[in-house]
């Protein structure tokens, strides 16, 4: 890791919400990953993965499955998981589900893809951590597929980045 990927590791395990921005290669799956490890190794914490799309989501529990073999796919048994994956659809759609889950580290992938009611429904009364990973220079993704967040111009995420909210720019 170089020092700003350290300081983005760091920020991660120390901080209840934290923001890992940067553009394409610069680190921020594999700072999230030793985050992951980190927290497998340390803790006996759940941790939800939340992506906007499949491919992504499948691509990141896949890294995650040299850490642990204890990772759930939505529709797969959820006993002993300690890494939970779902999609910000699945999120959505079984947010129930996350109750009995009872995650308490969520990192949030393609954090400037993700809807914001759909970040909120991620967060139970077990949360203790929220980790957004993403590049805010993408936050228009969504918009060019038409498809609007209502009642604001600009993501979550990218309000946190403005505000200057425990990120580190990789």
């Amino acid at each position: 890791m170089n020092e700003k990927q350290f300081e983005a590791f760091q920020l991660g395990l120390t901080r209840k919400l934290s923001l890992i921005q940067g553009p394409p290669g610069t680190g921020k799956s594999a700072v999230a990953l030793n985050i992951v490890q980190r927290i497998l190794e340390k803790t006996s914490c759940t941790i939800l993965v939340v992506t906007f799309q499949k491919y992504n989501l499948d691509k990141f529990l896949m890294d995650c499955s040299a850490l642990t073999e204890k990772i759930l796919h939505l529709y797969k048994e959820c006993r002993g998981a300690r890494i939970i994956g779902m999609t910000t659809t699945g999120i959505a759609k079984y947010s129930c589900l996350l109750k009995l889950i009872r995650p308490s580290v969520v990192i949030m992938e393609e954090a400037e893809n993700s809807p914001e009611c759909q970040v909120i429904t991620a967060l139970t009364e077990y949360t203790q951590q929220l980790i957004f990973v993403g590049e805010a220079k993408r936050i228009g993704f969504l918009k060019d597929l038409h498809f609007e967040i209502p009642c604001r111009n600009t993501s979550l995420f990218e309000r946190l980045v403005e505000n200057d909210i425990n990120n580190i720019l990789l």
